[in-house]
C-alpha cells in the first residue's frame, strides 16, 4: 500500500462523492420543504374559516349592519271647513300628477344620516323622508303661478329598505286629475331641501280628486264647474 496515501475518500487528489447521497440529500431537502408549505397552507385555511365564521356571527346578529325600519308619522290636523282652508292656500291648481320623483331623506346626500346607528337613535323632529311630485298644470284657479309644471312635496315614502308612512299626508296618484290647495313649505325639515317646490295643505283635505265632473275631498264635494266660484267666494 506503499505509495497510496488515502485522505478521507479522495482518489488521485480528487474527492470522491457518492451519487446516492446527492440523491438522498436531495430528496430529504424536498421532503422538508413540502411539509413546511403545507404547514403553512393548513394554518391559512384554518385562519381564513376562523375570519368567516367571525364574519357569520356579526351578520347574524346585526352588529356593524343597520336594519332597515319601517317609521310610522302621525300627528292631528286642526278642525277646518273647506271654505278656511282655501282662504289659506297661495296656490290653487287643476292639474294631472305625474310619476314621482325619487324618496329621499332630508340630508345633503338623500340618505340615511350618517353617525346614526339605528332608526331609533334619530334625533326628534330633525330628519324626514320626503317624495316630490310633478303635477302638470292645466288651469291656476287661484294665485300666481305660469310655470306648466309645479312640484308638489309629501311626507313619507322608501328610501333603500327604510319606508315612513304618514297617515295625514294626501295620497297622490301618478295619472290622476285633481285640484290641490298648496302653499309654500314652511317645514324647517324640507323647506330648504331640493328645488322650489309646494305643500299641500291640511294632508288629505286640501286634495280634491276629480271624478267625472266632480271635485271630490275627503269632507267636501262639489261640481268641478263650480271650483272656480267656490274658491273666490272662499277668498273674499
Amino acid at each position: 500500500m506503499a505509495g497510496r496515501a488515502r485522505h478521507g475518500g479522495r482518489r488521485g487528489g480528487e474527492m470522491r462523492v457518492n451519487p446516492r447521497a446527492i440523491e438522498a440529500s436531495h430528496h430529504l431537502g424536498l421532503r422538508r420543504v413540502s411539509w413546511r408549505a403545507w404547514l403553512l397552507l393548513a394554518l391559512a385555511v384554518v385562519l381564513a374559516a376562523l375570519a368567516m365564521l367571525a364574519a357569520r356571527d356579526l351578520y347574524s346578529r346585526g352588529e356593524g349592519t343597520r336594519q332597515p325600519a319601517t317609521i310610522y308619522q302621525s300627528g292631528s290636523l286642526a278642525a277646518s271647513t273647506p271654505e278656511e282652508r282655501v282662504a289659506l292656500a297661495d296656490l290653487i291648481v287643476l292639474g294631472v300628477v305625474g310619476e314621482p320623483y325619487a324618496s329621499r331623506w332630508n340630508t345633503p346626500d338623500g340618505q340615511f344620516p350618517n353617525g346614526i346607528a339605528s332608526v331609533q337613535d334619530l334625533p326628534a323632529g330633525q330628519y324626514t323622508i320626503f317624495t316630490d311630485y310633478p303635477v302638470r298644470v292645466e288651469s291656476v284657479l287661484y294665485g300666481q303661478e305660469s310655470a306648466a309644471t309645479v312640484r308638489v312635496r309629501v311626507s313619507g315614502g322608501q328610501v333603500g329598505g327604510d319606508r315612513m308612512l304618514s297617515a295625514e299626508g294626501p295620497d297622490l296618484r301618478a295619472g290622476e286629475r285633481v285640484v290641490l290647495l298648496l302653499a309654500q313649505d314652511e317645514n324647517p325639515m324640507t323647506r330648504d331641501v331640493g328645488p322650489g317646490h309646494y305643500i299641500v295643505l291640511w294632508g288629505a283635505l286640501g286634495k280634491y280628486q276629480v271624478e267625472g265632473g266632480e271635485a271630490v275631498s275627503p269632507d267636501h264635494r262639489l261640481p268641478l264647474s263650480e271650483m272656480a266660484e267656490f274658491i273666490r267666494e272662499a277668498k273674499r
